[in-house]
């Protein structure tokens, strides 16, 4: 079975290096619309701001009690996913690893679903 919600109205923070003081990093206004298939646990993120795509990313996870997780390993970064079915609520964490262009950071965010949206 596939699963998936698209989630909105992002609350957190963000923290970069060299300061590493909390800021927000632009989450406003962004949909994520977050997929899981029950049966191989394959899942995937797309991003989406004003409607319009810009990234999908693919990973692995799990189902647990009251909803599943999964994890991204994109690159320069990694990101965890946990949906919980019991309050409708996707919480995610990115960790990137810096180099010339970006610094290392931290960001935690928590946000509202709606599901289980068409599958597309």
């Amino acid at each position: 079975m596939l699963l998936q919600y698209e989630c909105s109205d992002f609350k957190g923070m963000y923290m970069a290096a060299p300061a590493w003081t909390p800021d927000t990093d632009g989450m406003a206004g962004q949909v994520l619309r977050v997929t899981f298939r029950t049966d191989t646990g394959v899942s995937s993120v797309t991003s989406l701001l004003n409607g319009v795509e810009y990234n999908k990313e693919t990973g692995a996870g799990a189902q647990l009690n009251s909803g599943f997780f999964f994890l991204l390993f994109a690159g320069d970064r990694v990101e965890t996913y946990v949906y919980s079915g019991a309050t409708a609520e996707l919480f995610f964490t990115q960790m990137r690893s810096g180099n010339a262009l970006l610094p290392n950071s931290i960001k935690g965010y928590r946000g509202s679903c709606v599901g289980n949206a068409p599958a597309q």
